[in-house]
């Protein structure tokens, strides 16, 4: 049972690491701290940038999802991840 929380909380910094750096095409700077603040502190309130980096995230986590159901992701998946993010 450790093995797969750790696999998992593996996983989350994964993704939020490559939604940083995703989010650096497109000059949203955030620190690793501040994301890993919002991700896991309740009281942070994350700025602008980082909420970005956080929307990217989920962005990645849905396309992720979306080709593991499916096997690919095509157009209609972009869209309905277009449509679940803020």
């Amino acid at each position: 049972m450790t093995n797969i929380v750790c696999w998992e909380a593996s996983l989350e910094n994964d993704r939020a690491t490559k939604a940083q750096a995703s989010s650096g095409i497109e000059n949203v700077i955030t620190t690793q701290d501040k994301l890993y603040q919002a991700l896991y502190a309740k009281s942070a309130k994350p700025d602008v940038a980082t909420k970005e980096v956080l929307r990217y995230r989920e962005a990645l986590l849905m396309g992720t999802l979306l080709i593991k159901e499916k096997g690919f992701l095509n157009t209609n998946g972009i869209i309905a991840i277009q449509k679940e993010l803020p």
